[in-house]
Formats: C-alpha cells, structure tokens, sequence
C-alpha cells in the first residue's frame, strides 16, 4: 500500500498474482469503491506469463491502474522487454537487483518503464548510481521499501529526496508504525509526503532500550 485515504491520501498499491481473472475482478472491486480520482498501482510478485501480463495490463489500463510491478520472474529480461512493448501501462521492476551492473540489462533492453531498487539491498550510493543510469535512458525511480526498519526507511527517503527523476517512494503503515517503534524521534509522513529526518547521518537514533525489549520478548 502506497497511501492513506483517512490520512488525505489516495493512491494504493494492490496484490495480484492469483490469475488474470480474479486480479481484474480485484481491481475492478477497488476501483469502484474508491472511484476514479484514486491511483491505483498493481504488484503482480511475479507470477505471470508475458500472455498473461500483457492480457493484465490491457484491462488494467481501462481501470486506469498506473503501473504493473513485477510481472514475471526476475531475471526474465527478454520477456519483460516483449510485455513493455505490448503493455498500455507502465511496467516496474527491480527490488530484487542489488547493482548497477544488473539493473544495466533491463535499461539498456528497454525492459522497464519505472525501476525499483531497494536500498536495504543497493544500499545508498549505488542506489544513486541505479538512478543516474536510468536518468539516462528517461527511465523513472520507485524505490522499493517493504518490510525495512527505522535505518532503512531512513535511508530511502533520503536517497529519494536527492533522486531527480523519481517516481515515487512507497508507504506501508504497518511497517512504519513499527520501525517507529524503535526510534527515540518517529519518522513521519503525513498527507502523502515523507518528512526529511533531520540531523547527523540519516537523522535518526535507535531506542536501545526499546531494541533490547523486544529482543527479549522474542526470546522469552
């Protein structure tokens, strides 16, 4: 999920992957009930043919979806590169890369629209250097943020906030409630935009205390 709408949000990201059917009943579900000022984006986990997905994104676009993230398997360079040209919508994919030199194939093939490096695996500089790559080609960066805690949302909001040709950065309220559970000053977002953390290094402190509880409640 992306945003918030009792948080003066409106923009979702939904689940697919059981079948091309019942992902367009889902959607279609969705997007009558929050009508068509919503932006609705889809992460497909891979579970797809280039058929299938190019079928998807047909009806997708006609429920006005933003993009289709990670509709095949991973290192399926070559199909993604078919789907992107039959797709009406854009195609998003990477968090599973670590370097520049493996997001190069799918640039330099055309095989995305939108990239998704995912600093807890880039880390920081060369996540930059992901997004200079890409800026070359006009391609946009989403960075991937899923299940990373206080450093890592940290991190990517300050690598998001120096990226010039970004896209978007991901928000899970579950996630980050609980990474705010282990910082002395919580990060916040609020009305769809992040709040640069301030100070030294990312801005942030670990409440060891709080750390060392729940470690011990995990333990116990």
């Amino acid at each position: 999920m992306l945003c918030c709408p009792d948080a003066g949000r409106n923009a979702f990201k939904l689940a697919l992957g059981y079948g091309v059917s019942e992902g367009i009943h889902n959607v279609q579900f969705i997007r009558e009930a929050l009508g068509p000022e919503a932006q609705l984006f889809v992460d497909a986990h891979w579970n797809y043919s280039v058929t299938e997905a190019s079928e998807l994104s047909q009806h997708l676009h006609a429920l006005g979806v933003g993009f289709l993230e990670a509709p095949l398997l991973p290192e399926d360079v070559a199909g993604h590169r078919e789907l992107r040209a039959k797709s009406p919508i854009a195609i998003a994919l990477g968090e599973t890369e670590r370097t520049r030199y493996q997001f190069k194939p799918l640039i330099e093939q055309r095989a995305a629209d939108i990239l998704q490096p995912d600093v807890g695996r880039t880390g920081i500089s060369e996540l930059m250097h992901i997004a200079a790559l890409a800026e070359t080609r006009n391609l946009r960066i989403a960075p991937h943020l899923s299940v990373g805690q206080g450093p890592c949302i940290a991190a990517s909001i300050h690598a998001a906030a120096a990226i010039p040709n970004l896209f978007m950065l991901e928000y899970q309220p579950p996630v980050f409630n609980v990474a705010n559970q282990l910082l002395k000053q919580p990060l916040v977002c609020e009305q769809g935009a992040y709040q640069l953390p301030q100070g030294a290094g990312l801005g942030i402190e670990i409440g060891e205390n709080r750390l060392r509880k729940h470690l011990t409640e995990a333990t116990c």
